[in-house]
């Protein structure tokens, strides 16, 4: 029976943790799929490599971990990474001075999104003593609440996106023929709609053109708002 990587209330069993620990730690140096002999050959608890192909094999069924090729080692997920964030052991809390620096800084960067971005990436850099990097969720990939386009004359349009945090992001594009207001209201109504109905997967599709077909030739309304949305992306 093969050992299980199951966990209890989302926690993965000590042994199967430590693998996937291993995993990802060896991942970051290498940048290559990671097997079980080079797993065996760190582990703390001294695992055999037929334990922890066991082991990462459960590992890959829960969605852990993920293999190139039957031939290769095992890549950690976004899922993994996520665990290994919510679970470092043996980090001490920050000092208060830090903690403080980190509260005073964020407060003074306010709602401002740019701002608050920046002060994040100096904090995170200060505080570690490397290069700071911090980057928001692309639009395409976020919660929309709002979408509007206004109309400027001369086929000018604002495109207004407002996200669920409330933070707005806007561009002008220029139109294959000229709209109404009542219309360019309902392209982005309808465009909404797609936000809230269609998988990512699905707007990639209409993002997207299919080979041979020539999206900006297509003047329905649908047609058009993605274009926008191409242009602005």
């Amino acid at each position: 029976m093969r050992e299980s990587a199951k966990s209890t209330a989302n926690r993965l069993d000590p042994r199967a943790e430590e693998v996937l620990h291993r995993i990802i730690h060896h991942h970051v140096l290498s940048s290559s799929p990671v097997g079980s002999r080079t797993v065996a050959k760190s582990s703390r608890e001294k695992l055999s490599a037929a334990t922890i192909r066991n082991i990462m094999a459960d590992l890959e069924d829960s969605g852990y971990l993920s293999q190139p090729h039957t031939s290769a080692g095992r890549l950690p997920t976004e899922k993994a990474y996520r665990y290994y964030v919510d679970t470092l052991r043996g980090q001490p809390p920050l000092p208060r001075s830090e903690k403080s620096l980190v509260e005073s800084s964020l407060q003074e960067a306010g709602r401002d999104r740019e701002a608050l971005l920046g002060e994040v990436s100096r904090i995170l850099s200060r505080l570690s003593h490397q290069i700071g990097m911090v980057s928001a969720p692309h639009l395409f990939l976020s919660s929309i609440k709002r979408i509007e386009f206004r109309g400027l004359g001369d086929r000018r349009i604002l495109m207004i996106f407002v996200d669920s945090s409330g933070h707005p992001q806007s561009s002008v594009v220029t139109s294959l023929q000229t709209y109404s207001q009542e219309e360019l209201d309902r392209m982005g109504e309808e465009l909404l709609k797609s936000f809230l109905v269609d998988s990512p997967e699905e707007r990639n599709r209409r993002l997207v053109p299919e080979e041979g077909h020539h999206p900006d030739h297509d003047r329905s309304r649908e047609s058009e708002a993605f274009r926008f949305l191409r242009l602005f992306l």
